[in-house]
């Protein structure tokens, strides 16, 4: 097994060549997914969410959403109105949650199915406000499309760059500690407009298991 160190995860370092990512993650995720601790009482709410990963350059790249301000019937701000997300949603009475994270990311970003090799089952996750139970796959595009944001529910789409948030990794998280939970970030600035985005809360915690897996890359 071998693990980067601190001064090369501070540099960005990815371990695995971008080419060989695709196989990486499916070898790995056939061994079974990584932390799970989630609230399993029956008739928690369930949805699931999309991890989607492309080249993009020589580098690859993860795909968030910022979802669009939404407002209830009482004029107050919907919980995750506004924040940075995987693509995904609700699971549908007897749909299976692969499924819904393809479906939630088609309706939300016009990613058709077909482009999305599906790798395989990364975590469960809870999301501390709205109290979901969140299935996360990793998806791999081999050739991404045109993207068009569904205004209804997103605001924007990013393609972030592995290397820009192994650079902020903390191997240290104990994601099992509530605090460690609600500090957990990730920052980013879009190079063209310089717009700032925050990535934390359940986006944030998939981020870390993702990039913990990457640190520890068997060669």
């Amino acid at each position: 097994m071998s693990v980067i160190s601190d001064s090369q995860i501070s540099s960005g370092t990815i371990p695995v060549p971008p080419a060989k990512l695709a196989d990486f993650f499916r070898h790995k995720l056939e061994q079974g997914p990584v932390g799970h601790w989630v609230d399993d009482t029956p008739g928690k709410k369930r949805a699931s969410v999309l991890v989607p990963l492309h080249l993009c350059s020589d580098q690859a790249c993860l795909i968030y959403i910022k979802r669009s301000r939404a407002f209830d019937a009482n004029g107050r701000e919907a919980v995750h109105s506004g924040q940075l997300a995987f693509p995904g949603g609700k699971i549908e009475p007897g749909e299976h949650s692969s499924l819904t994270a393809l479906r939630e990311t088609e309706e939300e970003i016009a990613l058709p199915r077909e482009h999305v090799r599906m790798l395989g089952f990364l975590t469960r996750v809870n999301t501390l406000t709205s109290h979901f139970n969140t299935d996360a796959y990793i998806g791999w595009i081999d050739e991404l499309p045109a993207l068009h944001a569904n205004a209804a529910e997103v605001a924007a789409i990013y393609h972030v760059p592995l290397p820009d948030l192994m650079r902020q990794h903390d191997p240290q998280v104990d994601l099992t500690l509530l605090q460690h939970r609600l500090a957990l970030h990730y920052h980013w600035r879009e190079s063209e407009t310089g717009e700032p985005i925050c990535i934390w809360g359940m986006t944030a915690r998939i981020t870390w298991f993702l990039l913990e897996m990457l640190r520890t890359a068997a060669h």
